[in-house]
């Protein structure tokens, strides 16, 4: 629930949101330290592996050319 809101709440376009799962994922985990404080729990690294866009969803296709061209860039 907290993952879905912090994506809602970032008002941005799925493409940005990919784009920049590190700032998400620091926003879910700031979001997460104190619920799981409440159980003694201390959050110390919360990462997203990925978002997964389904394949008949148009901005995949958006997301993988942007992608393929951020590849070429940085290797």
């Amino acid at each position: 629930m907290k993952i879905a809101q912090s994506v809602k709440k970032s008002n941005d376009e799925i493409l940005g949101i990919c784009a920049d799962q590190v700032t998400l994922a620091k926003s879910i985990q700031e979001e997460l330290q104190p619920i799981m404080a409440e159980y003694g729990i201390k959050l110390v690294t919360f990462t997203l592996a990925a978002i997964d866009i389904p394949q008949n969803d148009p901005n995949r296709q958006k997301l993988e050319a942007a992608f393929a061209t951020s590849c070429k860039r940085n290797g």
